[in-house]
């Protein structure tokens, strides 16, 4: 029979409390992770690519803010009295007041939010788009502190808004107008036309507009733009943003105990060979001799305490600098992914003067209003049709009435047509009809 000394019995108990301390320190670490940089950006309006008769200079991005990597300059805010894009003789966009606003933080609550804000688009109503107020926002935060998962999401509000998709044909024009939604669902989007001197014959320019346009970038970060608008030509070309807001957040995961090799404490089991103390029953046959106080030396075996030394298995807690897994934290930089919105320029075309025909309206003289111009002579007879009725004039020095209806086209379609009658008016022959004509067109002589 095998016997546990008292000693025997502490290391065994002792070996028990290291074990149970090694399984406690391997269980893992389940600190939350932080949010450790942040993106935030946000502006009113932006256009670029324009080509009108040429090209023309891009505008903006304004009033625009950006959010620093550390939140260090949060909230971050931007306002304009008002907003225009103008390209050539097209106005393509005009606004009243602008508010644009970014802000965020770091730590284990860390989130970013931004929106933009646009009222009173297109007051003088000559553009395709109108509305009381076009609004768009995101955010970016931090769902699990534990893995440092992340989420992002957008959206956009338009106010009272309407969207000319065809501005109609003919001396007296019916435009297709479309009421915008409220709240647009993720890139919905309309296309229409603009009609040269609301022609039925001439090529129409087209256009796309895309409305809450959202877009989840590789770094993570979320761009949204509450309005983007595509010219497509053939006279005018490029692109235009109204109220564009960036969100995003970079996270560092949670901290992993890589503690667990402790548990190699387990060798310390070579405890068991202290029972090789049993042999101390040899003592027995000191019986036999009367010197048996030369047994006394068989207290030797109270060096068999010398297993206490094995509690050195305590330096095993240098497992400890394994923290050092900490450096993973570098994945922050991924925070250098810029946002791509570029759009590749659509070919141009040539401008077109096509609009020289309207000078056929100069045959009319039934209709109000009456422009009077001064004495003039024919000289020969002249025969004007109107209306499949044929009139015709003797020479004759008269003052001349010429009556031309009024005409309602886009603002920027005027604007051509007025250059255009101001070139023909230096030919003399021309000079009535042109005159008139610039008084239609509200243009002036």
């Amino acid at each position: 029979m095998i016997r546990r000394t008292r000693p025997q019995t502490r290391r065994i108990a002792l070996l028990a409390a290291v074990l149970v301390g090694a399984a406690y320190l391997a269980s893992p670490d389940l600190s939350g992770a932080d949010v450790t940089s942040v993106v935030g950006s946000a502006y009113g309006y932006r256009a670029f690519n324009l080509m009108l008769f040429g090209a023309q200079p891009d505008v903006g991005p304004t009033p625009i803010v950006t959010l620093a990597p550390d939140a260090s300059n949060s909230p971050a805010t931007a306002t304009a009295a008002t907003g225009s894009v103008v390209a050539d003789v097209a106005t393509l966009f005009s606004s009243g007041s602008i508010t644009v606003n970014t802000a965020g933080s770091r730590g284990p609550n860390g989130s970013v939010t931004s929106s933009a804000q646009i009222n009173n688009v297109d007051p003088q109503q000559g553009t395709i788009l109108q509305a009381t107020q076009i609004a768009s926002m995101c955010s970016a935060s931090e769902t699990d502190p534990t893995t440092g998962a992340r989420t992002v999401s957008g959206s956009t509000t338009i106010t009272g808004g309407t969207l000319i998709t065809d501005n109609g044909i003919g001396t007296t024009p019916v435009p297709t107008i479309v009421t915008l939604p409220t709240t647009p669902n993720v890139g919905q989007t309309f296309t229409g036309v603009v009609r040269p001197g609301n022609s039925a014959t001439a090529t129409p320019d087209t256009f796309t507009v895309i409305l809450n346009e959202q877009t989840t970038n590789p770094d993570g970060t979320i761009t949204v733009n509450a309005v983007h608008e595509i010219f497509g030509g053939p006279r005018l070309t490029g692109d235009l943003i109204i109220g564009q807001v960036v969100c995003g957040v970079t996270t560092a995961p949670a901290a992993t105990t890589t503690v667990a090799p402790t548990t190699t404490v387990a060798p310390t089991t070579t405890v068991a060979p202290t029972t090789t103390v049993a042999p101390t029953t040899t003592v027995a046959p000191t019986t036999t001799v009367a010197p048996t106080t030369t047994v006394a030396p068989t207290t030797t075996v109270a060096p068999t305490t010398t297993v206490a030394p094995t509690t050195t298995v305590a330096p095993t807690t240098t497992v400890a600098p394994t923290t050092t897994v900490a450096p993973t934290t570098t994945v922050a930089p991924t925070t250098t992914v810029a946002p791509t919105t570029t759009v590749a320029p659509t070919t141009t075309v040539a401008p077109t003067t096509t609009v020289a025909p309207t000078t056929t309206v100069a045959p009319t003289t039934t209709v109000a209003p009456t422009t009077t111009v001064g004495p003039t002579t024919t000289v020969g007879p002249t025969t004007t049709t109107t209306g499949g009725t044929t009139t015709t004039l003797g020479t004759t020095t008269t003052s001349t009435t010429i009556r031309v209806p009024p005409i309602t086209i886009p603002g920027f379609v005027t604007q051509l047509i007025c250059r255009i009658l101001r070139n023909l008016a230096n030919i003399p022959f021309l000079r009535p009809i042109i005159t008139a004509l610039l008084n239609a067109f509200g243009c002036g002589t």
